[in-house]
């Protein structure tokens, strides 16, 4: 039995047949591939996502907010366990320490 490995999918082929490759098996087997390195990709990214600590979490928030094309520096977010908030400021006075004891 031999094996032929095209795109990152090894095929094991008896003597007695025929591989014919043209260019829709070449478009099935690179779509083939493109969607089993998809699947790979997604459960990697679930493992990640359950061993990920607090400040990952809220750095990718805070790489979202700082896309100028969807936001400008006056947004927050306010997110818990059961849901998320995006607040726009019109106005902010700044930190005021005059009646802090």
């Amino acid at each position: 039995m031999k094996q032929f490995n095209v795109t990152n999918i090894v095929w094991d082929v008896d003597e007695y047949d025929a591989v014919i490759f043209n260019e829709k098996t070449e478009n099935e087997f690179s779509s083939i591939a493109f969607k089993e390195g998809l699947h790979v990709a997604i459960e990697e990214i679930k493992a990640l996502e359950k061993e990920c600590c607090f400040e990952e979490a809220a750095r990718v928030l805070m790489k979202h907010l700082n896309n100028p094309l969807k936001y400008h520096p006056h947004y927050t977010a306010v997110v818990n366990s059961t849901s998320a908030e995006l607040l726009e400021s019109q106005f902010f006075t700044g930190k005021v320490l005059d009646y802090v004891d």
